[in-house]
């Protein structure tokens, strides 16, 4: 939970610049990677936090979420914002080991990164 509040705070307070020199600041910091069954269960967590949300929990606060949530656990993500084509659709996402973490998998519809920390 406090992964996920922090993420709101700094999405809602600061230009995306800002969210971006955090998120690079937090990986730093972060040498250890997540595995893909712990980055499961880190984002089965976030999603039922997310839930009681009032407000806006799509895919880029629960992307930031994930990778604030994964510094404060001293494990790190890879945070991926890039897009969808046919039909364009930009998209938020972290990434453990290389794969996209809890995402449909859409192979005729592949994720490209556009920034990655």
């Amino acid at each position: 939970m406090v992964g996920f509040v922090i993420a709101l705070a700094v999405l809602r307070l600061f230009p995306l610049r800002v969210c971006l020199a955090l998120a690079r600041a937090g990986a730093v910091v972060t040498p250890r990677f997540v595995g893909s069954e712990e980055a499961e269960a880190i984002l089965a967590a976030l999603d039922r936090v997310a839930r009681h949300h009032p407000g806006r929990a799509a895919c880029l606060e629960n992307s930031l979420a994930a990778h604030m949530t994964g510094v404060l656990l001293r494990r790190r993500f890879t945070w991926c914002i890039g897009s969808r084509f046919s039909p364009c659709e930009p998209h938020a996402w972290v990434e453990a080991q290389g794969r996209p973490v809890s995402e449909d998998g859409a192979t005729d519809r592949p994720l490209y990164a556009a920034i990655r920390i």
